[in-house]
């Protein structure tokens, strides 16, 4: 089996993923010399064949942390292990989505 990836994906794409509800950002904590600065992002319903990779389901999030000196994605897991998006800001992201596509025509 393939490892996980975002394949597909730059920082960019997850920041318009973010404004659609399909995306949380955060950041890693304070750098150290053993671990440099860092972000976290958790996506969903982005690659279904990446998606597969990772094990995960339509509409359940996946978590990456991400290194900004390589740009580089690595899996943290499903939420549900990596608890990075609380049940009710994951809520309002499916919630913002479905908004945000009743406005299209």
């Amino acid at each position: 089996m393939e490892a996980c990836s975002l394949r597909y994906l730059e920082w960019e794409h997850v920041t318009d993923m973010e404004m659609k509800g399909k995306a949380f950002l955060g950041g890693l904590g304070q750098p150290t010399a053993a671990a440099p600065l860092g972000s976290w992002t958790c996506v969903r319903d982005w690659d279904l064949e990446d998606m597969r990779q990772c094990g995960i389901q339509v509409n359940q999030l996946a978590c990456f942390s991400y290194d900004e000196a390589t740009r580089a994605f690595s899996f943290l897991g499903p939420n549900d292990q990596a608890r990075l998006v609380p049940e009710e800001a994951y809520r309002k992201g499916l919630t913002k989505e479905l908004s945000l596509s009743a406005l299209l025509p």
